[in-house]
């Protein structure tokens, strides 16, 4: 037993020795430190340093004038410290007066805060966001009444312009996912979600400052930490100088109302877009501020128009209808399958082993190249892609179709352009592995043949509808359509890419396709006085199990030498192509080119009453009666 105590008093002894040498030891090397960065040392090790985070202000996004798209405001936010505050309850009223909170919702907040407030006491707690300056004017007024509490300003997202809240999108505030994948962002930083706005997040969001404060271990600060020496200022974020035309973009919006679809207007040389209309749109402003969820939950529970939906990009499995003529027409002449001096005769269809495609009737039944583009001849071009897809130049079908797929691949169909913006789908083309796996090995022309007036196994995106105009435009290449011209003093290049179909041929269709706006032309009503312009329309039908009425399609260039751009009009539901996208499509090339409307006719005709919304809506709703019927 005394051995034992003896050893336990011997292990004691040398702990204490150790304890003595370590303290000794840091004596040491603090004295060896100089004076300056030994006191420091001393009163990091007695005081803690809280690290402030100085948001900057978020970049600003101007349309391709410099007039501003996307901008911030002064707001502020509702701070309180809760060791500061009195011992009786505030006046809430009254606060939620100053400040224009809702006051229920104010009081659970400060209830809340009064009833932890011993916890963590000096730490400060975000009451409330989106104060306007107005408000926070009558709070500082009458600060002393609210001891605790104080005001920091802070930055929201405002879109002036109020239109391109598809282009633009929005921002908000960063979820726990967004801080796991990025370092950057805590707790109330705000981030880009969808558009422009996440797209060049990196750049728009500036760069934070740091503000570092000695403060006590039960978190009440002492003051800066050196001083304020090893703080920084923000940095702004950088400004987006875009493409958008914002008088275009106004006037677009305004044919596309009540018109579910989609609008995209390309300056063909460069790939800039112009005009960027997603309908039904709605302004930017509801996804900003304090109604943000609601306003959100709200446009994103409309299962019938879909408002959310960014059609231009994601609209993919739209069928291009007779404007595929375009693609088809220029992969023949390449191909040598057809060549201008070609005719077919149209009995009024296409008919084929039990196959049955119907056609209008031309003013001849003798259908040549030129005519078949101007009339938009179903016929003719079912027989092109027949004897296409039998050639003999072709080992098998299946050989003729992937040659073809190839060379349809080449104009942007099938897959993304790479605009920039995130969410772009592909669209719908298939290759022959696809096919084989559908049709289980078994296939021939007939099982696709509807591909060749743009029906069937082929969808495209307004977007990728646009580029091919601007394909054609530009006789045979296109650049990466985008919105960002310039970030900060850089500017933005895209790379381009060409069509591997001959000049000559481009020549032959674009010719065809100015016969469209001529007497005999599908466009015809839409002829733009004194200025040559280049069009195709569309007719995609729907399933009649839908009840849905056909989409009416658009693509157009003007002038048709040296194009300044190129147009495409997608109307859910807008019926013949002639009848509403054609109009819409021509009244906007007077826009920009003309700087005036000079057929107002054709607005009063084809494009002022025509609620194709409202008729969707009442048929839904009948819908949803009939279902609900006891």
């Amino acid at each position: 037993m005394r051995q034992s105590q003896g050893y336990i008093r011997g292990i004691a002894i040398l702990v204490f020795i150790g304890l003595v040498m370590i303290i000794f030891l840091v004596k040491i090397f603090l004295l060896q430190l100089p004076s300056k960065s030994r006191k420091a040392l001393i009163e990091i090790a007695k005081q803690n340093i809280r690290v402030e985070r100085l948001r900057p202000e978020r970049g600003y996004i101007y349309d391709r004038k410099g007039r501003v798209l996307a901008a911030n405001k002064y707001v502020y936010e509702l701070y309180v410290t809760p060791y500061y505050l009195p011992d009786t309850m505030i006046d809430v009223d009254l606060l939620a007066n100053y400040l224009g909170l809702d006051t229920l919702e104010l009081r659970k907040k400060v209830e809340q805060v009064y009833k932890h407030r011993n916890i963590v006491p000096f730490k400060s707690r975000l009451i409330a966001r989106y104060i306007e300056p107005q408000n926070a004017a009558k709070f500082l007024e009458q600060q002393y009444k609210f001891q605790g509490f104080y005001l920091l300003q802070s930055y929201m997202r405002y879109y002036p312009a109020h239109v391109a809240a598809h282009a633009l999108g929005y921002v908000r505030l960063a979820d726990k996912k967004d801080i796991e994948k990025d370092k950057y962002y805590e707790l109330g930083d705000f981030i880009g979600k969808s558009g422009l706005e996440a797209y060049y997040e990196k750049f728009l969001r500036g760069k934070k400052g740091v503000r570092r404060w000695l403060v006590t271990s039960t978190g009440r600060i002492v003051g800066p930490y050196q001083g304020g020496k090893t703080d920084t200022l923000p940095e702004p974020g950088k400004s987006l100088i875009t493409s958008i035309d914002l008088d275009l973009q106004r006037y677009a919006e305004f044919l596309m109302k009540n018109k579910p679809g989609a609008l995209v207007a390309i300056e063909p040389k460069t790939g800039q877009i112009l005009a960027y209309v997603s309908s039904p749109y709605y302004d930017p402003n509801l996804l900003t501020g304090k109604d943000l969820g609601k306003n959100f939950n709200k446009l994103r529970s409309d299962h019938i128009l879909s408002p959310l939906f960014n059609r231009p990009i994601q609209s993919d499995e739209n069928p291009p209808g007779s404007t595929f003529k375009v693609v088809q027409a220029l992969c023949a002449l390449q191909e040598g399958i057809i060549n201008d001096k070609t005719v077919f005769f149209c009995p009024g269809g296409y008919y084929f082993q039990g196959i049955a495609i119907k056609c209008h009737m031309h003013r001849t039944p003798y259908v040549n190249f030129y005519y078949s583009i101007q009339a938009s001849c179903n016929t003719y071009y079912c027989n092109v892609y027949q004897h296409f897809m039998l050639n003999k130049k072709f080992k098998s079908v299946h050989q003729a179709y992937q040659t073809w797929y190839n060379l349809v691949w080449q104009f942007g169909i099938g897959h993304q352009l790479g605009i920039d913006l995130p969410g772009e789908m592909p669209g719908v083309l298939y290759d022959t592995t696809i096919l084989n796996t559908a049709y289980r090995g078994h296939w021939g022309f007939h099982d696709i043949v509807h591909i060749a007036i743009g029906q069937g196994k082929v969808g495209v995106t307004p977007l990728q509808l646009a580029n091919v105009a601007a394909i054609v435009a530009n006789r045979g290449y296109y650049i990466i359509p985008h919105l960002g011209v310039k970030i900060g003093d850089s500017v933005l290049t895209y790379d381009t890419n060409y069509v591997n179909i001959d000049t000559s041929y481009f020549n032959k269709v674009i010719h065809a396709m100015s016969l469209v706006f001529e007497p005999g032309g599908t466009a015809a009503f839409s002829k733009i006085p004194n200025l040559k312009a280049c069009g195709k329309t569309g007719t995609a039908q729907n399933p009649p199990s839908t009840g849905k009425a056909d989409n009416s399609i658009f693509i157009a260039f003007a002038p048709m030498d040296n194009p300044k751009i190129a147009v495409a009009v997608y109307v859910e539901e807008g019926g013949p192509g002639s009848q509403t996208a054609a109009p819409i499509a021509s009244l906007l090339i007077q826009k920009y080119l003309l700087d005036t409307i000079v057929r107002p006719d054709l607005y009063i005709a084809r494009v002022k009453d025509k609620n194709i919304v409202q008729k969707i809506l009442a048929r839904e709703n009948a819908k949803n009666r009939s279902t609900n019927k006891p």
